[in-house]
């Protein structure tokens, strides 16, 4: 399916979506499911301004949907799922500007010279100690707005307040 959407004009809509995630939801196969969230999750990051294969939105919205109506089980929910639905709530309130992403300044590493001069060996070379500076892999958010008016922090506390998956815990 990626590969069609990526070389047609076809976007999959929430319908289509649907039909595919009650094939695979129903399926005896545990990782079934697994395996499509992580395929949603990617195509709706791997999406651009030129190609969408899924709007991140539409589908946002097909899972918070479930999510009301009980079908998807939080309680078993898989990490990427999570992480899927996190990546929802964050788009949809920063695009409603009600959550602002605070960019961050790279720290830099600090470099010390030991036993350097100027009058060494053009072949030897100077030790140097460097730090290794551990970037954080998640942004920050300045929320501006009171937090209970954040949309669909419902959907979020559902799957939190109701998860037995430890990963996600």
């Amino acid at each position: 399916m990626n590969y069609y959407a990526q070389v047609s004009s076809f976007v999959i809509s929430k319908v289509q979506l649907k039909v595919i995630y009650d094939l695979l939801s129903r399926s005896p196969v545990k990782s079934d499911l697994t395996e499509f969230l992580v395929w949603c999750k990617q195509a709706c990051e791997s999406s651009t301004n030129t190609k969408t294969i899924m709007n991140l939105e539409e589908v946002g919205e097909f899972y918070s949907d479930l999510i009301k109506s009980g079908q998807l089980d939080v309680q078993t929910l898989p990490l990427v799922g999570f992480e899927f639905l996190q990546q929802y709530f964050i788009s949809v309130n920063e695009n409603n500007s009600n959550l602002l992403r605070i960019k961050k300044d790279k720290p830099k590493a600090t470099t010390n010279y030991s036993q350097g001069s100027a009058w060494k060996s053009y072949f030897l070379q100077k030790e140097t100690n460097e730090v290794t500076v551990k970037e954080d892999s998640e942004p920050s958010f300045k929320i501006v707005i009171n937090p209970s008016k954040l949309e669909k922090s419902e959907m979020i506390w559902t799957v939190v307040l109701n998860s037995q998956n430890p990963e996600v815990i």
